[in-house]
């Protein structure tokens, strides 16, 4: 009730209704911000309080996305709707481990998807090689809060060579709901 919930139940109904509330609190992701609400109420937050430290998008575009080695997490919001995204991103001995969770209640688990990609093109004399890409779709876990460590479903490791000596890759996003994600990236990610 405190963060805006009116419904009424029996208490052995309560798990269930965890699991599905709108209004279920959510933490603000912003390293060092203390407040907590509905994940609706999270929109105003942000936009108000937060200008300049989260990276605002739109459903379905690809949105280019710096991202600097040892940094930890970036604050994704889309434009219109004011849904929050968490993008992860931890270095681990095989490489990267870039993470991207909803943040929301239990019941928004698997209702965005994304695709995560790129191409660094470069030459390079002594290998006689040049170019590298990656592309990665998968659908979002929901979160409630900002983690560490999530849970490495959905997970992509760039290798550490991405990086290169300048410690920065640029990806390319693109976060879809899953009412307008394409059938064949829902298929392969195998959301439920």
């Amino acid at each position: 009730m405190r963060y805006g919930c009116g419904e009424t139940f029996a208490y052995s109904k309560k798990l269930d209704h965890d699991k599905s509330c709108i209004y279920a609190p959510c933490s603000c992701p912003v390293q060092g911000c203390d407040y907590i609400n509905s994940s609706k109420k999270l929109d105003s937050h942000l936009r108000c309080r937060h200008v300049g430290k989260v990276i605002r998008f739109h459903y379905g575009g690809a949105f280019p996305l710096p991202l600097t080695a040892g940094q930890n997490f970036e604050v994704l919001q889309e434009t219109d709707d004011g849904a929050i995204f968490i993008l992860h991103h931890h270095e681990e001995t095989s490489g990267n481990v870039v993470t991207i969770s909803c943040l929301g209640p239990p019941s928004s688990a698997g209702e965005y998807f994304y695709e995560l990609s790129t191409d660094e093109y470069f030459y390079d004399l002594s290998k006689n090689s040049q170019g590298k890409s990656f592309k990665f779709q998968s659908y979002m876990q929901s979160i409630q809060s900002r983690v560490d460590h999530p849970l490495s479903a959905g997970f992509v490791l760039p290798p550490g060579q991405f990086f290169g000596t300048s410690k920065m890759i640029y990806l390319d996003l693109i976060i879809w709901r899953k009412s307008d994600c394409p059938l064949n990236i829902q298929g392969r990610t195998n959301a439920e």
